[in-house]
């Protein structure tokens, strides 16, 4: 009975985790579009407004679904939750796959191997930032040298009778900020979900 109970937190914890997981990647879909918003802004700007690659994004871009004539909020966040699911989709295939290698690894290696004794031989480990420091900060750098790129090329943007460049840079700040936010807020989830699907599934295991 105690068995039971313990198997079912167990699976209670996984599920809620990956519940967690996709809440969280629902920040992270408007990180990846601002990131892409910024380098269209830059390769607009640099190359020119002919933009082969898109056709490639077909499949993905908002379209007029109602025949209107216009893209609607309902257009866009179709969109929007196409790449949230595809990128939640992604994210558990590749967990289980690094899941299911560092397995194999650990199957392979040798039964006796040597193990040092009190630390002899091991290096003195170094401080280092907590691996969800490390996420922030890492992909927090790549969006402020995307928009660092976005606003150096502005200033070159042919902008039409009676709009303003200010306007275009405020637009570009808040895009910038809104991304840093729901990167941060993404990692914070993500970062308890794999905690909690790593106490489930090591529960499960060790049953």
């Amino acid at each position: 009975m105690i068995i039971n109970q313990s198997r079912e937190a167990s699976i209670i914890f996984i599920v809620f985790g990956y519940i967690l997981k996709f809440i969280g990647y629902n920040f992270l879909t408007p990180v990846v579009l601002i990131g892409f918003v910024g380098l269209a802004v830059i390769y607009i700007l640099v190359i020119g407004p002919d933009v082969p690659f898109l056709k490639y994004l077909d499949f993905i871009l908002p379209t007029d679904a109602s025949g209107t004539g216009q893209i609607t909020g309902k257009d866009i966040m179709r969109v929007y939750s196409i790449l949230s699911m595809g990128l939640f989709g992604v994210s558990v295939l590749w967990d289980w796959l690094k899941r299911w290698i560092k397995r194999s690894r650990a199957g392979s290696e040798p039964a006796n191997a040597e193990v040092n004794i009190e630390g002899e031989g091991l290096p003195v480990p170094r401080r280092r930032l907590p691996n969800i420091l490390k996420r922030i900060l890492i992909n927090s750098v790549l969006i402020t040298l995307i928009y660092i790129g976005v606003f150096i090329v502005l200033p070159g943007a042919h902008m039409a009778e009676g709009n303003s460049l200010g306007i275009l840079y405020g637009v570009m700040v808040f895009f910038y900020f809104t991304a840093l936010v729901s990167h941060a807020i993404f990692t914070g989830i993500d970062t308890a979900a794999n905690k909690l699907i790593n106490l489930g599934l090591s529960n499960l295991i060790n049953q």
